[in-house]
C-alpha cells in the first residue's frame, strides 16, 4: 500500500525512475490460471532499504508535505519518501500462486515473473521446496474447492472473500503419490499455456474421485 498512490503509480514506465519501478498489477488482471501479461501499471517500490538518487528525490520532494501526513510517518516508523506499507519484497519476485480478494469464483494465477500487486491481491508462496505450486494450483481452480469454499466461506453479495484467514484454513487435498502430483501438474501447465474446459474437467474429476474417497 502506497498511501498515495497518484504519486508513486505511473500509468507510463518513467526512463528516469528505471531503478526503482516495478511492474504492478491490479487484481482484475488476475484470471483463472494466469495473470496478464503485461503490466497496467508502474510503481516505484521504496522502502526503508533504499538509497534514493537526486532525480527521485526532487521529484517526491514536491509531494513531501502530503507524504508526511500518512499515518506511519506521523508515527514515526517510516520515512516521508516510502511506501506506507511495501510488504516484503520476496513474494513478489518468486514463484507464486495470486487470487482477486473477491471473486465471484475460483479464479487462481500463477506466474513466475515480478508482479507487484495492491493490497486486494493475495500471494501464496510455498513453505518449502517440496511443495508442488502447480498441483496446488490445480486443486484450488478445481470445483470441488469451489463448492467446499461457497459453502463455508465468506461472502460479500454474489463475490467469494479469499481474505488471509479462510485462505489459511483451507482444508489442502495433497496426495502422497509422486505420479499423482506430476500427473496434475502437467494437466495445469498446460491450462497455463492455452486453457481448456476438457482439460479442467480432467483436473476436477481427480479431486472428485480423490475427495470422495477419503
Amino acid at each position: 500500500m502506497s498511501g498515495a498512490d497518484k504519486v508513486f503509480v505511473f500509468k507510463e514506465y518513467e526512463e528516469k525512475f528505471k531503478d526503482y519501478l516495478k511492474p504492478f498489477y491490479k487484481n482484475k488482471d488476475i484470471g483463472k490460471y494466469e495473470v496478464s501479461e503485461k503490466p497496467p501499471f508502474w510503481i516505484l517500490y521504496l522502502d526503508k532499504k533504499t538509497k534514493l538518487d537526486r532525480s527521485v528525490y526532487d521529484y517526491l520532494k514536491e509531494f513531501e508535505d502530503k507524504l508526511s501526513l500518512r499515518r506511519e510517518v506521523v508515527h514515526d516508523r517510516i520515512n516521508w519518501w516510502e511506501l506506507q506499507w511495501s510488504r516484503d519484497e520476496k513474494i513478489f519476485k518468486i514463484p507464486k500462486i495470486v487470487v482477486r480478494q473477491r471473486c465471484k469464483t475460483n479464479n487462481f494465477a500463477y506466474t513466475e515473473n515480478e508482479f507487484y500487486g495492491s493490497a486486494d491481491i493475495y500471494y501464496l508462496t510455498s513453505k518449502n521446496e517440496n511443495i508442488n505450486l502447480f498441483y496446488l494450483l490445480g486443486y484450488l481452480n478445481s470445483d470441488i474447492f469451489y463448492s467446499w469454499y461457497n459453502y463455508i466461506g465468506k461472502k460479500k453479495g454474489k463475490n467469494l472473500e479469499f481474505y488471509s484467514t479462510p485462505l489459511k484454513e483451507t482444508p489442502i487435498f495433497y496426495s502422497d503419490k509422486l505420479e499423482e502430483i506430476l500427473y496434475i501438474e502437467d494437466l495445469v501447465k498446460k491450462q497455463l499455456n492455452n486453457y481448456s474446459e476438457e482439460r479442467q474437467e480432467k483436473i476436477n474429476e481427480f479431486f472428485r474421485i480423490k475427495l470422495k474417497t477419503k
